[in-house]
């Protein structure tokens, strides 16, 4: 609605559009029609002691909204080369940008993408508003896929019952990924909180693998052999007793055997385990390794076993409901 200017004329103002196809004027109603600078001229026609009124030219700037179409969405391998950016058609002459989500993965440098580390980017492309035009963008995804770590060959390993191999021989990889372990049989070696551990005299399979890590994605699996052996026999060096006291040699203290016991409460094992001192001590229900405590189990038969230093001192079976 086109506001007239103030006069002490009553004569009838008339508008005219310097382009109707980007705005027309109908009486004092002005219709945007496509983007685009006009000016409205305005004239008052002659009343009573009035003649007509010099044209007034106001300017009238009509501002276009795009809708922008997104480049499709891109997969490439860490160290393909640069991907050049392609800007959406657009009919506003705004300058463009782009941005990433993550430099790391993909990092914008002048008019191109530089490929880094494996992940997933967003790439946001943004156009300035201009006189006739706002702002607008759009927004598509790089997924980066790690290259495969080469990898030497797996040595067997070595652990005693009750021993833990915090750092073990790792085959060689051009990735810093961490290595992840599994074990072929809990009861012979068990994998707790990812550090190798021997339970019980025997061989089983490991297997091993790395996480993703840097331009390089999950490695292959590796196995081989991790053979427990017994654990070594320590032999206490005896305190000589004093002369005074020539009974104490005679009846030295007996060790104090290590003890388990396990209790069923609704559907609650409780699991304990005293007298244990320094002695590697490890429990399992059914067939997976679980800490001394207490533990939520599913209805059914389970099996509660407790070993310290790869000997079995405690096995009972529940009938949990």
């Amino acid at each position: 609605s086109i506001i007239a200017p103030t006069s002490n004329s009553t004569g009838a103002w008339t508008f005219t559009s310097s382009d109707p196809t980007i705005a027309s004027v109908s009486g004092n109603s002005l219709t945007a029609l496509k983007p685009g600078k006009i000016t409205v001229t305005a004239v008052q026609g002659p009343a009573a002691k009035f003649g007509s009124s010099t044209p007034i030219i106001s300017t009238v700037i009509v501002k276009g909204r795009q809708s922008l179409t997104a480049p499709a969405n891109i997969e490439k391998l860490a160290g393909d080369p640069n991907i050049v950016i392609a800007y959406p058609a657009s009919q506003s002459t705004g300058k463009w940008t782009a941005t990433s989500s993550d430099a790391a993965i993909a990092a914008i440098t002048a008019n191109s993408i530089t490929l880094g580390n494996a992940g997933n980017a967003t790439i946001t492309l943004a156009q300035e508003a201009t006189e006739t035009w706002i702002a607008s963008s759009v927004t598509f995804t790089i997924r980066v896929f790690g290259v495969t770590p080469t990898l030497g060959a797996f040595s067997p390993l070595e652990v005693a019952v009750g021993e833990k191999l915090v750092t073990p021989k790792v085959p060689l990889s051009n990735s810093a990924g961490k290595w992840i372990y599994s074990s072929s049989d809990p009861k012979v070696f068990a994998v707790i909180d990812n550090i190798i551990t021997g339970v019980a005299i025997g061989s089983a399979t490991i297997s091993a693998y790395q996480q993703p890590a840097g331009k390089y994605g999950q490695s292959n699996t590796l196995q081989t052999t991790v053979t427990v052996k017994a654990a070594p026999v320590v032999t206490p060096t005896p305190t000589p007793s004093p002369s005074a006291s020539p009974s104490a040699s005679a009846n030295p203290t007996a060790a104090i055997a290590p003890k388990a016991s396990a209790s069923l409460s609704k559907r609650v094992i409780s699991i304990y385990a005293v007298n244990t001192g320094s002695a590697s001590v490890i429990a399992m229900i059914d067939a997976k390794i679980v800490k001394i405590g207490k533990h939520t189990v599913a209805p059914g038969n389970r099996k509660v076993s407790v070993f310290v230093d790869g000997r079995l001192i405690y096995s009972r079976a529940f009938n949990v409901k």
